[in-house]
């Protein structure tokens, strides 16, 4: 009973100094990040709402939050589902956001591995990987090209 009460405490705690953050920064939300395993899958709510290709963030108003917490405080947001592009989808329960010390919260939604396709799949994360790498190229080209025009203009 004693391991209880203290568990409440500490999650009323931490609720309590994430609520007085918001108060004092006025622009934190509570956000959920979404990874796929592997990467790049299709991101959804179970009702069908599309949100985007893994990793996705999403944004909760706390107000609507609060209206949605188990017995310890937890807030409870609906399941997420991950459709990859072999047809292999996963799914996840209703999702407990427990504050601790932060509002941005990860959950990863791991494809089965028994569905078909995964050759599939690993290939499509491959080609996020490789593009995500060529555009980090490209903007560490245009900053360098960026500093030698200063440096010139500098003279």
């Amino acid at each position: 009973m004693k391991k209880q009460s203290y568990q409440r405490y500490r999650i009323y705690k931490a609720t309590l100094t994430a609520v007085v953050c918001l108060a004092i920064t006025g622009c934190a939300k509570p956000q959920l990040t979404v990874f796929s395993q592997p990467e790049g899958a299709y991101i959804s709510d179970l009702s069908g709402n599309a949100f985007g290709v893994a990793p996705v963030t999403l944004n909760y108003n706390l107000d609507d939050l609060k209206k949605h917490r188990d017995s310890n405080g937890c807030f409870l947001v609906g399941g997420i589902q991950g459709t990859w592009p072999s047809g292999a989808s996963s799914s996840s329960g209703t999702i407990k956001l427990c504050v601790v010390s932060t509002l941005s919260f990860n959950v990863t939604i791991n494809r089965r591995p028994e569905s078909p396709g995964l050759d599939k799949d690993l290939q499509f994360a491959l080609q996020l990987q490789q593009a995500r790498q060529q555009s980090i190229q490209q903007k560490d080209n245009a900053d360098n090209q960026a500093l030698m025009m200063y440096m010139l203009m500098k003279k």
